[in-house]
């Protein structure tokens, strides 16, 4: 069994970025008025149809240290400001155990609609898929109640 080298790193990196940041997302970022920055559909959306997929853009620290050393690693503090404000507890198997949560996609822009405007939501409390309550329109924003 050989030993990777960086090149051997690199490339699977760059493998797992295009596929995590591929253009079969449902969504872009964009500046929403009164709101600042803010996610839109990129095309209409069906009602019931899955919009975001948080397994494959979330990650989970398993505990506050390991969370603040991510902190602390990011060279810019603008960058460690936003991941302060994206980062949110949540039980993802639903058995009580909090875990850190990070989104690293432009569905951390995702802002609140309350229970009027939402038009996205989980498909249960600990579930990180979340599919259009209604249908919606390309550019619109999406909304789910915080």
């Amino acid at each position: 069994n050989k030993l990777y080298n960086p090149r051997m790193w690199e490339a699977l990196r760059t493998g797992f970025d295009q596929q995590l940041f591929s253009d079969e997302s449902l969504y872009y970022s964009g500046y929403s008025e009164g709101k600042g920055r803010g996610t839109f559909a990129k095309r209409d959306i069906r009602k019931g149809e899955i919009v975001h997929d948080g397994l494959q853009n979330v990650v989970f620290f398993p505990d506050g240290a390991s969370w603040g050393d991510f902190i602390f690693s990011i060279p810019s503090s603008r960058m460690a400001c936003d991941v302060l404000e994206w980062t949110w507890m949540q039980d993802v198997i639903f058995e009580g155990n909090l875990m850190l949560c990070l989104n690293l996609d432009d569905a951390a822009f995702l802002n609140d609609g309350g229970e009027e405007e939402s038009n996205i939501a989980p498909i249960s409390e600990t579930s990180l898929l979340f599919y259009a309550t209604r249908d919606i329109e390309k550019d619109e924003e999406l909304l789910y109640d915080y």
